[in-house]
């Protein structure tokens, strides 16, 4: 895949994840964690992962919430999981 394709996705799915963390129901959850198995299985581990990183802390930074850890670091886990057992 080419790097700008690779670069393009990342951005996206960033911008995505970022949009979906603010529809919140509840103390922690957001639309955003559902979206992490179809960044993995689409994007792969890799770049799934990146793109899971990136959003999430950047929503972070925007919106703060005490659990602020979980989201950043379980978040692109959860993606590289479902990316390598795609």
């Amino acid at each position: 895949m080419r790097k700008s394709l690779q670069l393009s996705l990342i951005a996206v799915f960033a911008a995505l994840h970022v949009v979906l963390y603010f529809v919140s129901f509840g103390l922690w959850r957001n639309w955003g964690i559902y979206l992490e198995a179809i960044e993995g299985i689409i994007l792969g581990p890799r770049i799934g992962f990146l793109a899971a990183f990136f959003g999430s802390s950047i929503a972070r930074f925007v919106k703060p919430d005490p659990l602020w850890m979980f989201g950043i670091f379980a978040e692109p886990l959860s993606v590289l999981m479902a990316g390598f057992l795609a």
